[in-house]
């Protein structure tokens, strides 16, 4: 199981491998709140100071979406990449330390927003779509295997 995106296509996009869309998600440009609850860190138009930005690994599937589908543009506006990872979860934690602003999916932190611990830096028009897409490979896998791939594609 992993995140996709048409623009950037993976290893696992092309054949011995099938797949299917099983769920959708978002990432989203967040920041810790100040003490008046803005972002902290702001992503905004040229002429404003460098933004700390939280990216993933050259290595990492989000980072590879990322750079497809939002690379250039961030190229184009104050911003300076201070820390890299390979996992969501730990530019999560370096986010909700006030290190900076990392595109994280929503669904990994929808409460941290509800609750006010992380707050949008970014438009909507930063955010990048993401399908949720379960791999196989196309040789049979064995009768668990199978039922599996049957019962979450929805055959």
């Amino acid at each position: 199981m992993s995140h996709a995106h048409s623009k950037a296509q993976g290893a696992l996009d092309a054949e011995p491998y099938r797949s299917a869309r099983i769920g959708e998600d978002l990432l989203i440009a967040v920041s810790a709140p100040d003490e008046e609850g803005n972002a902290r860190y702001q992503l905004a138009r040229q002429g404003g100071p460098a933004v700390p930005v939280l990216q993933y690994t050259e290595e990492s599937g989000l980072g590879r979406i990322m750079r497809a589908v939002i690379g250039r543009r961030l190229e184009s506006v104050p911003a300076q990449t201070v820390f890299t990872a390979h996992l969501a979860s730990v530019l999560r934690t370096m986010v909700l330390d006030g290190r900076g602003i990392a595109w994280l999916p929503q669904t990994l932190v929808e409460d941290d927003i509800d609750q006010g611990r992380l707050v949008a830096a970014a438009s909507n028009d930063w955010e990048v779509p993401l399908e949720i897409r379960l791999y196989r490979d196309s040789e049979l896998l064995g009768k668990a295997a199978n039922a599996f791939w049957n019962a979450a594609i929805g055959v």
